[in-house]
């Protein structure tokens, strides 16, 4: 029975709780072998049997507790292991009163629908969100139920034979909510099979998003030209390196169409010339083009409230002498500042150019002062 290292009585305490002590049993070295410690002079015969006895001692003692430091690293190792094996019970029961258990299935939808429109723009992002399927049995069931996580429907330029299918049961899922559709780098005509199932949907379309690169036919939309295409429900329409195409006058009819982008941000792509849609509902724009071409347009679209306009080239020699008034605008972003000269614009609140070193004093302070904005 182990013993208590203060009274003597009997103990239960563990091993590694004991105290240990060594009495040190070196024998003094004496005075006249100390000088060996400092010199490299060589003890005399008669003294080697002391010094040997004296390593001899020592080296026990550092037997001694090397024994006992491994007997304590294996104490400790298996305290450790005792430890985590502890630590993982309170873990997997405080997962049980997690709070993200207890988000609302329709906040927790909203929170996906949210992270998919802000990633849009990744060209990495698979949707529709398959994934959420497969994080547990919950989350599967909340994002089969939530038709707004899959109605954006991507098409990309390669159509393997995978992507029909997926599509396919995306629209089931999507079930009667309105449909965001996305082709990418569009090369050529749409696959008949694949037309055949978003097409007779074009009902549903809330925002079409059709983006081209250089190698895109002319004629890449003719599919847009069927009879029974009506973007009733319309609202969005996005043309992207469209220039050089032939765009149909699908959109002639598009009654709640308000929105049309026909450049990027940085106005790095030329705008289609010609695109017929009911420009007098248009409140938001985007393209670019020459000074003429955007001018024309301005006077087509006067319920414009926020614009965005490129200019590729400055033709502006033939420059009308009374700027247009558009009374609604509201935010105006611009690549120079020239345009500033043609419109008054009362109800503007925010203005943004591009080119700093456009925004001369000369056109913006007139502007300003004309159209008395704040």
């Amino acid at each position: 029975m182990d013993r208590c290292w203060k009274c003597g009585g009997p103990s239960d305490a563990p091993d590694f709780a004991r105290p240990f002590t060594i009495a040190s049993t070196q024998p003094r070295l004496h005075t006249h072998l100390e000088r060996f410690l400092s010199s490299n002079d060589a003890p005399p015969e008669s003294e080697m049997p002391l010094i040997c006895e004296i390593i001899s001692i020592a080296q026990d003692e550092v037997d001694t507790l090397d024994a006992r430091i491994e007997e304590l690293q294996a104490t400790l190792a298996r305290l450790t292991r005792t430890r985590d094996a502890a630590a993982e019970h309170p873990g997997r029961h405080r997962a049980i009163v997690s709070p993200v258990r207890r988000v609302p299935p329709e906040l927790l939808c909203e929170i996906f629908a949210l992270v998919w429109a802000t990633r849009m723009q990744d060209e990495q992002v698979q949707k529709p969100p398959w994934y959420l399927g497969q994080i547990c049995r919950a989350w599967r069931r909340h994002a089969l139920a939530y038709p707004y996580i899959w109605n954006t429907v991507i098409i990309p330029a390669s159509q393997s034979p995978e992507l029909l299918p997926a599509i396919e049961t995306q629209l089931v899922r999507s079930a009667h909510a309105p449909l965001d559709l996305v082709f990418r780098d569009v090369q050529r005509d749409v696959e008949p099979p694949l037309l055949d199932v978003v097409l007779p949907l074009c009902g549903r379309w809330r925002s079409l998003s059709l983006q081209f690169n250089r190698s895109s036919p002319r004629g890449a939309l003719k599919w847009l030209r069927r009879p029974k295409f009506h973007p009733d429900a319309l609202e969005r329409l996005e043309l992207a390196r469209a220039y050089g195409i032939e765009i149909a006058d699908a959109f002639v009819v598009a009654p709640r169409l308000y929105q049309v982008l026909l450049t990027d941000w940085q106005f790095h792509d030329t705008s289609a010339p010609t695109l017929a849609v009911p420009w007098q509902q248009i409140t938001h724009y985007r393209g670019t083009g020459g000074w003429s071409q955007q001018l024309a347009l301005l006077d087509t679209i006067p319920n414009l409230v926020e614009g965005a306009m490129g200019l590729i080239y400055d033709d502006s020699g033939d420059t009308p002498s009374d700027p247009r008034v558009m009374p609604h605008i509201r935010r105006l972003r611009l690549e120079r500042a020239q345009i500033l000269t043609q419109i008054t614009a009362s109800s503007l609140e925010d203005l943004y150019i591009v080119s700093v070193w456009q925004a001369i004093p000369s056109i913006v302070l007139p502007f300003v002062q004309r159209s008395a904005c704040s």
